[in-house]
């Protein structure tokens, strides 16, 4: 039981890597979709394609945000922790 509660404070703790996972591979798809010639992002007709290409660079973008803001956070309250622990 110690070890499942030891376990789920790191996952809680370092939970916020998620919104860097999520980025990455959101911007590895919106490459695959401005890369790939068959799809064609910019042509006549292909509107639901380059919707779905921006689609993916703003969540993207937003989960890279999520990551810093709550990465700070975290080095925040260690940094406070630290102090607290030190004086």
């Amino acid at each position: 039981m110690l070890l499942l509660k030891k376990g789920w404070h790191l996952f809680k703790a370092n939970a916020y890597y998620i919104y860097l996972v999520v980025a990455i591979l959101l911007t590895g798809t919106a490459l695959y979709v401005l890369l790939e010639p068959r799809l064609g992002l910019h042509r006549e007709g292909r509107e639901t394609i380059t919707q779905l290409f921006y689609l993916y660079l703003v969540v993207a973008l937003i989960n890279y945000g999520y990551f810093w803001f709550y990465k700070r956070k975290h080095r925040k309250k260690q940094r406070a922790e630290d102090a607290a622990n030190e004086g």
